[in-house]
Protein backbone atom coordinates (compact mmCIF):
# COMPACT_ATOMS: atom_id res chain seq x y z
CA UNK A 1 0.00 0.00 0.00
CA UNK A 2 1.52 3.50 -0.73
CA UNK A 3 2.03 5.67 2.00
CA UNK A 4 -1.31 7.78 2.78
CA UNK A 5 0.72 10.98 3.29
CA UNK A 6 3.55 12.47 0.90
CA UNK A 7 5.62 14.75 2.56
CA UNK A 8 8.82 17.51 0.97
CA UNK A 9 10.95 20.13 2.48
CA UNK A 10 12.64 22.52 -0.38
CA UNK A 11 15.30 24.36 0.32
CA UNK A 12 13.59 27.42 0.41
CA UNK A 13 11.42 26.31 3.25
CA UNK A 14 8.40 25.69 1.68
CA UNK A 15 7.22 21.96 2.94
CA UNK A 16 4.28 20.48 0.53
CA UNK A 17 2.01 17.76 2.19
CA UNK A 18 0.13 15.21 -0.41
CA UNK A 19 -2.79 13.62 0.23
CA UNK A 20 -2.03 9.96 -1.15
CA UNK A 21 -5.51 7.93 -1.59
CA UNK A 22 -6.52 8.61 -4.89
CA UNK A 23 -8.67 5.24 -4.96
CA UNK A 24 -10.40 6.23 -2.37
CA UNK A 25 -10.83 9.92 -3.36
CA UNK A 26 -8.10 11.17 -0.43
CA UNK A 27 -10.99 10.39 2.19
CA UNK A 28 -9.86 11.01 5.95
CA UNK A 29 -9.33 7.86 7.30
CA UNK A 30 -7.41 7.17 10.55
CA UNK A 31 -4.33 6.45 8.98
CA UNK A 32 -4.37 9.74 6.85
CA UNK A 33 -5.35 11.65 10.07
CA UNK A 34 -3.15 10.76 11.97
CA UNK A 35 -0.09 10.83 9.21
CA UNK A 36 -1.00 14.75 8.46
CA UNK A 37 -1.51 15.43 12.59
CA UNK A 38 1.80 14.27 13.06
CA UNK A 39 3.48 16.37 9.96
CA UNK A 40 1.78 19.28 10.76
CA UNK A 41 3.37 19.09 14.63
CA UNK A 42 6.59 18.26 12.87
CA UNK A 43 6.76 21.13 10.42
CA UNK A 44 4.89 23.08 13.03
CA UNK A 45 8.39 23.15 15.07
CA UNK A 46 10.97 23.08 12.34
CA UNK A 47 12.30 26.89 11.96
CA UNK A 48 13.27 25.79 8.83
CA UNK A 49 9.63 25.79 7.27
CA UNK A 50 8.48 28.83 6.05
CA UNK A 51 5.11 28.27 3.76
CA UNK A 52 2.89 25.15 4.21
CA UNK A 53 1.47 23.82 1.08
CA UNK A 54 -1.71 21.59 0.71
CA UNK A 55 -1.84 19.39 -2.47
CA UNK A 56 -3.82 15.81 -3.28
CA UNK A 57 -2.98 13.20 -5.77
CA UNK A 58 -5.17 12.07 -8.11
CA UNK A 59 -8.66 13.23 -9.32
CA UNK A 60 -10.11 13.85 -6.36
CA UNK A 61 -9.18 16.58 -3.43
CA UNK A 62 -10.76 14.91 -0.66
CA UNK A 63 -13.96 13.56 -0.12
CA UNK A 64 -13.98 13.87 3.49
CA UNK A 65 -14.67 11.01 6.10
CA UNK A 66 -13.89 7.53 4.93
CA UNK A 67 -17.66 6.25 4.77
CA UNK A 68 -16.47 2.62 4.83
CA UNK A 69 -14.15 2.98 7.91
CA UNK A 70 -16.75 5.19 9.54
CA UNK A 71 -19.82 2.08 9.27
CA UNK A 72 -17.30 0.10 11.44
CA UNK A 73 -16.74 2.61 14.23
CA UNK A 74 -20.78 3.77 14.18
CA UNK A 75 -21.22 -0.26 15.88
CA UNK A 76 -18.63 0.35 18.37
CA UNK A 77 -20.67 2.95 20.11
CA UNK A 78 -20.42 6.66 21.17
CA UNK A 79 -16.87 6.64 23.22
CA UNK A 80 -15.48 4.72 20.03
CA UNK A 81 -17.13 7.68 17.80
CA UNK A 82 -15.83 10.19 19.92
CA UNK A 83 -12.52 9.39 20.26
CA UNK A 84 -12.20 9.28 16.36
CA UNK A 85 -13.99 12.81 16.17
CA UNK A 86 -11.61 14.49 18.62
CA UNK A 87 -8.82 13.36 16.36
CA UNK A 88 -10.10 14.86 13.52
CA UNK A 89 -10.88 17.72 15.54
CA UNK A 90 -7.30 18.29 16.58
CA UNK A 91 -6.24 17.92 12.47
CA UNK A 92 -7.93 20.74 11.65
CA UNK A 93 -7.02 23.02 14.73
CA UNK A 94 -3.50 22.43 13.76
CA UNK A 95 -3.98 22.87 10.63
CA UNK A 96 -6.09 26.22 11.57
CA UNK A 97 -3.51 27.14 13.99
CA UNK A 98 -0.53 26.37 12.10
CA UNK A 99 2.35 29.22 12.94
CA UNK A 100 3.13 29.40 8.89
CA UNK A 101 1.15 30.75 5.97
CA UNK A 102 -0.59 27.46 4.39
CA UNK A 103 -2.07 27.44 0.49
CA UNK A 104 -3.54 24.57 -0.85
CA UNK A 105 -3.89 23.91 -4.34
CA UNK A 106 -7.43 22.25 -5.37
CA UNK A 107 -8.11 20.18 -8.51
CA UNK A 108 -10.79 18.17 -7.85
CA UNK A 109 -13.67 17.93 -6.17
CA UNK A 110 -13.68 18.39 -2.17
CA UNK A 111 -16.85 17.35 -0.16
CA UNK A 112 -17.47 17.77 3.85
CA UNK A 113 -14.01 17.37 5.55
CA UNK A 114 -12.29 17.78 2.92
CA UNK A 115 -13.89 21.34 2.88
CA UNK A 116 -12.85 21.50 6.27
CA UNK A 117 -9.27 21.43 5.37
CA UNK A 118 -9.28 24.42 3.29
CA UNK A 119 -11.55 26.58 5.78
CA UNK A 120 -8.80 26.01 7.72
CA UNK A 121 -5.98 27.56 5.32
CA UNK A 122 -5.07 30.61 4.77
CA UNK A 123 -5.42 30.81 1.28
CA UNK A 124 -7.01 28.60 -1.46
CA UNK A 125 -6.65 28.01 -5.35
CA UNK A 126 -9.44 26.11 -7.36
CA UNK A 127 -9.77 24.65 -10.90
CA UNK A 128 -12.65 26.30 -11.98
CA UNK A 129 -14.39 22.97 -12.78
CA UNK A 130 -14.01 21.71 -8.99
CA UNK A 131 -17.60 20.57 -7.13
CA UNK A 132 -17.83 21.41 -3.16
CA UNK A 133 -20.90 19.71 -1.21
CA UNK A 134 -21.52 19.43 2.49
CA UNK A 135 -22.99 16.31 1.95
CA UNK A 136 -22.99 15.52 6.01
CA UNK A 137 -26.97 15.93 6.68
CA UNK A 138 -27.84 13.50 3.44
CA UNK A 139 -26.21 10.61 5.43
CA UNK A 140 -27.56 11.23 8.49
CA UNK A 141 -24.53 12.87 9.77
CA UNK A 142 -23.71 16.46 11.37
CA UNK A 143 -21.04 18.57 10.06
CA UNK A 144 -20.41 19.50 13.88
CA UNK A 145 -15.86 19.36 13.14
CA UNK A 146 -16.05 21.41 10.69
CA UNK A 147 -18.50 24.15 11.21
CA UNK A 148 -16.55 26.87 12.93
CA UNK A 149 -13.94 26.83 10.39
CA UNK A 150 -16.95 26.95 7.69
CA UNK A 151 -18.75 29.53 9.48
CA UNK A 152 -15.56 31.77 10.16
CA UNK A 153 -14.56 31.52 6.59
CA UNK A 154 -17.94 32.19 4.79
CA UNK A 155 -20.60 33.21 7.69
CA UNK A 156 -23.58 31.19 9.02
CA UNK A 157 -26.38 32.39 7.24
CA UNK A 158 -24.30 31.31 3.90
CA UNK A 159 -23.01 28.27 5.65
CA UNK A 160 -26.81 27.15 6.63
CA UNK A 161 -27.95 26.95 2.99
CA UNK A 162 -25.16 25.08 1.70
CA UNK A 163 -25.14 22.56 5.13
CA UNK A 164 -28.80 22.08 5.48
CA UNK A 165 -29.42 21.09 1.76
CA UNK A 166 -25.94 19.76 0.71
CA UNK A 167 -26.31 21.34 -2.36
CA UNK A 168 -23.47 21.23 -4.12
CA UNK A 169 -21.44 24.43 -5.83
CA UNK A 170 -19.13 25.15 -7.73
CA UNK A 171 -15.56 26.94 -7.39
CA UNK A 172 -16.89 30.23 -8.75
CA UNK A 173 -19.71 30.03 -5.89
CA UNK A 174 -16.71 28.93 -3.33
CA UNK A 175 -15.01 31.99 -4.53
CA UNK A 176 -17.95 34.31 -4.31
CA UNK A 177 -18.59 32.84 -0.51
CA UNK A 178 -14.82 33.56 0.51
CA UNK A 179 -14.03 29.91 0.79
CA UNK A 180 -11.61 29.81 -2.22
CA UNK A 181 -9.18 32.78 -2.94
CA UNK A 182 -9.38 32.49 -6.62
CA UNK A 183 -10.91 29.87 -8.87
CA UNK A 184 -8.60 29.50 -12.24
CA UNK A 185 -8.34 27.31 -15.40
CA UNK A 186 -6.32 24.05 -14.47
CA UNK A 187 -3.85 24.96 -16.63
CA UNK A 188 -3.31 28.59 -14.35
CA UNK A 189 -3.19 26.72 -10.94
CA UNK A 190 0.35 25.89 -10.57
CA UNK A 191 1.90 28.72 -12.20
CA UNK A 192 -0.06 30.75 -9.48
CA UNK A 193 0.21 28.79 -6.71
CA UNK A 194 4.33 29.56 -7.54
CA UNK A 195 3.45 33.08 -7.94
CA UNK A 196 2.01 33.32 -4.24
CA UNK A 197 4.46 31.09 -3.13
CA UNK A 198 7.28 33.76 -4.10
CA UNK A 199 5.10 36.19 -2.85
CA UNK A 200 4.86 34.69 1.13
CA UNK A 201 8.54 34.19 1.26
CA UNK A 202 9.04 37.31 0.79
CA UNK A 203 7.12 38.47 3.79
CA UNK A 204 9.35 38.28 7.48
CA UNK A 205 9.13 34.98 9.25
CA UNK A 206 7.92 36.65 12.81
CA UNK A 207 5.48 39.49 11.38
CA UNK A 208 3.58 36.43 9.71
CA UNK A 209 3.48 34.15 12.52
CA UNK A 210 2.17 37.27 14.17
CA UNK A 211 -0.36 38.43 11.87
CA UNK A 212 -1.99 35.02 11.72
CA UNK A 213 -2.24 34.91 15.87
CA UNK A 214 -3.65 38.16 15.60
CA UNK A 215 -6.26 37.18 13.26
CA UNK A 216 -6.83 33.78 15.14
CA UNK A 217 -7.68 35.89 18.66
CA UNK A 218 -10.00 38.43 16.39
CA UNK A 219 -12.12 35.78 14.16
CA UNK A 220 -10.94 31.82 15.17
CA UNK A 221 -13.36 29.84 16.87
CA UNK A 222 -13.88 28.80 20.66
CA UNK A 223 -11.87 25.95 22.07
CA UNK A 224 -14.90 24.83 23.68
CA UNK A 225 -16.53 24.65 19.84
CA UNK A 226 -14.29 21.37 19.08
CA UNK A 227 -14.76 19.25 22.23
CA UNK A 228 -18.65 20.21 21.84
CA UNK A 229 -18.59 19.64 18.43
CA UNK A 230 -17.05 16.15 18.66
CA UNK A 231 -19.66 15.04 21.20
CA UNK A 232 -22.24 15.65 18.56
CA UNK A 233 -20.42 14.25 16.14
CA UNK A 234 -20.07 10.76 17.76
CA UNK A 235 -23.56 11.11 19.38
CA UNK A 236 -24.75 11.20 15.81
CA UNK A 237 -22.82 8.56 14.11
CA UNK A 238 -23.68 6.18 17.03
CA UNK A 239 -27.35 7.28 16.14
CA UNK A 240 -29.87 4.32 14.20
CA UNK A 241 -30.73 6.97 11.49
CA UNK A 242 -26.72 7.47 10.44
CA UNK A 243 -26.26 4.01 10.86
CA UNK A 244 -28.79 3.05 8.06
CA UNK A 245 -27.97 6.06 5.84
CA UNK A 246 -24.55 4.96 5.98
CA UNK A 247 -25.36 1.36 4.93
CA UNK A 248 -27.78 2.26 2.02
CA UNK A 249 -25.10 4.61 0.80
CA UNK A 250 -22.35 2.01 0.79
CA UNK A 251 -24.39 -1.02 -0.74
CA UNK A 252 -25.20 1.83 -3.67
CA UNK A 253 -22.30 3.04 -4.11
CA UNK A 254 -18.38 2.44 -3.99
CA UNK A 255 -17.12 2.47 -0.48
CA UNK A 256 -14.53 4.92 0.12
CA UNK A 257 -16.13 7.54 -1.26
CA UNK A 258 -16.58 9.76 1.87
CA UNK A 259 -18.64 12.97 1.86
CA UNK A 260 -18.38 12.72 5.57
CA UNK A 261 -17.69 15.46 8.43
Amino acid sequence: MPEPLLSRLDPEGVATLTLNRPRRHNALDPELVAALSHRLADYARDPAVRLLRLHASGPSFCSGADLADMQSLVEQGEAANLADAERLGELLHALASFPRPTLARVEGPAYGGGIGLLACCDLVLAGEGVEFAFSEVRLGLVAALIAPYVVAAIGAHQARGLMLSGEPFSARRAWQLGLVTEPLAPARLAQRERQLTTRLLAGEPSAQRLTKQLLADLAGPDPGLRRRGARLSARQRAGESARRRLRAFLEGHRPGHGHGE
